[in-house]
């Protein structure tokens, strides 16, 4: 999230970020209710969906490598989930535009 703080309004920047090594373990943070994770949909078990996991958007562009934005469905109206979600999607925007 650190190359996007720029682009948040400052009450909505992060206090700090986290880093991981593996996929599953950004999915577990994101189930936990960390925070949110752009990771492939296929990496995602179905134990993380049941446990309220979502798609932020159902986007998918096509190409050799996927990411999906999905976080726990009770931080859906959190500002800067909000934030990030409205600039992911308009930077998404674009690069379909741009093809």
């Amino acid at each position: 999230m650190a190359c996007v703080q720029g682009e948040l309004p400052p009450e909505s920047a992060p206090a700090r970020s986290v880093g991981f090594e593996l996929h599953s373990m950004l999915i577990r943070a994101a189930e936990a209710g960390l925070g949110i994770a752009l990771v492939p949909k296929f990496l995602v078990p179905d134990s993380a969906w049941q446990n309220g996991l979502v798609c932020a958007h159902e986007l998918s562009i096509p190409g050799e490598d996927y990411y999906y934005f999905v976080y726990p469905n009770h931080t859906s109206h959190s500002p800067p989930l909000e934030a990030f979600r409205a600039w992911i999607r308009e930077e998404a925007e674009k690069f379909s535009l741009s093809l």
